[in-house]
């Protein structure tokens, strides 16, 4: 029996099947390469538009730096304490109303106790309360005590014009009024001005065998 061998050229001759296992290679490569070129493109399109929202972003968040401050000073102080939503705002809304009605009672016994001083003494024709008593409520001096029965008012009054040509006062004005400033409690002295009140002595000197020379 003969053999035959096969030619060197068939034995060099690719397999069909060799020929179709690389273009996948091939083509993988070229559309990775077409990949990377697509990413390096839309990097550079959208760098810029990144980099002008990562701006405008920051800008915001400095525009709104103190909601942000507050809100993170306030989460941790709430967790912490831990109170009850409810409770803390109705004591808030209970203290203001409270000043603002112990505001608004001043500011009306003021003018109560100025316009009944003005009645006690002929009228504005005849007579002006000190200046004070038409001042404010904040640090008012004709203020000189207040309490639960009310607000003490002490003030000197005097003919139109007093004050500004510094003449004496001829009149001493002291009541009280109520703490909702509508009505007057109690008149305590209404007449010609009273001494002041002699001051305070001081405190006694060191003993002598105690000083040094």
């Amino acid at each position: 029996m003969w053999l035959i061998e096969p030619s060197a050229g068939a034995a060099k001759a690719p397999a069909s099947g060799d020929s179709k296992s690389r273009r996948p290679s091939s083509m993988g490569r070229s559309t990775t390469c077409h990949l990377q070129r697509s990413c390096r493109a839309t990097q550079a399109m959208t760098g810029p538009l990144l980099k002008r929202a990562g701006r405008l972003v920051t800008r915001c968040l400095l525009s709104s730096g103190l909601v942000l401050a507050v809100s993170v000073l306030e989460a941790p102080l709430g967790r912490a304490q831990e109170p009850s939503p409810g409770s803390l705002t109705g004591q808030t809304l209970q203290r203001i109303e409270q000043i603002m009605g112990e505001a608004a009672g001043l500011q009306r016994g003021i003018n109560l106790a100025r316009g009944t001083a003005a009645k006690l003494n002929g009228g504005l024709s005849a007579y002006r309360p000190a200046v004070c008593m038409f001042q404010g409520v904040s640090n008012n001096p004709c203020l000189v005590d207040r309490s639960e029965a009310g607000f003490t008012f002490r003030f000197l009054g005097g003919s139109p014009g007093w004050e500004q040509l510094q003449l004496p006062a001829t009149v001493e004005t002291e009541l009280v009024i109520s703490p909702d400033g509508r009505s007057v409690v109690q008149i305590l002295y209404n007449g010609f001005p009273r001494p002041e009140p002699a001051p305070t002595p001081e405190a006694a000197a060191p003993d002598a065998g105690n000083t040094a020379f």
